[in-house]
């Protein structure tokens, strides 16, 4: 998830919108989380790595 979309101002302006918010964000905190399986391999690359992936020619 983004960082900008955590840190968003949210305005409720409407009792029944605040109650619809609070039920989700409820409902949602019951849910576990999903285990991720990769069906490729993956490594991590950073800094020179990743220019030269991207590199032209």
């Amino acid at each position: 998830m983004a960082t900008k979309s955590i840190l968003k101002t949210v305005r409720i302006k409407d009792k029944n919108l605040a109650r619809n918010l609070v039920n989700a964000l409820e409902h949602a905190s019951e849910k576990t989380a999903k285990d991720v399986r990769f069906s490729k391999m993956c490594e991590e690359v950073k800094g020179e790595q990743i220019k030269e992936m991207f590199k032209e020619g």
